[in-house]
């Protein structure tokens, strides 16, 4: 998933992708974990201030904290956005899609 510099949520807190299972549970993933945040310290972002998250069930070698472990079978993503700015809500704004490809190793 890539997000241009433009397209990152503007908050005045942070932000997270979650993943959920079909009962809308966080999901059960092999690295134990269910979310990528803002707020971490971890996204390692592109000289461009752009961000590629990996949405995958193995890790990357490259870049882990922009990995998103995902479960095996169907899941649900969701972005939380705390303490947006109106810009975010506007409906104007543009989101990033999610598309399938084959994983980074």
């Amino acid at each position: 998933m890539h997000f241009t510099k433009e397209q990152l949520p503007k908050t005045s807190a942070f932000w997270s992708i979650n993943v959920y299972d079909n009962q809308l549970f966080l999901a059960k993933t092999a690295a134990d974990r269910a979310s990528v945040r803002s707020n971490t310290g971890t996204l390692a972002y592109n000289p461009d201030g752009s961000l590629d998250l990996y949405l995958q069930q193995q890790p990357p070698k490259v870049k882990e904290g922009n990995w998103l472990p995902l479960p095996e079978g169907e899941f649900n993503l969701v972005l939380r956005i705390f303490a947006p700015e109106p810009a975010t809500l506007d409906k104007q704004h543009a989101w990033p899609a999610v598309m399938e490809s084959n994983p980074i190793p």
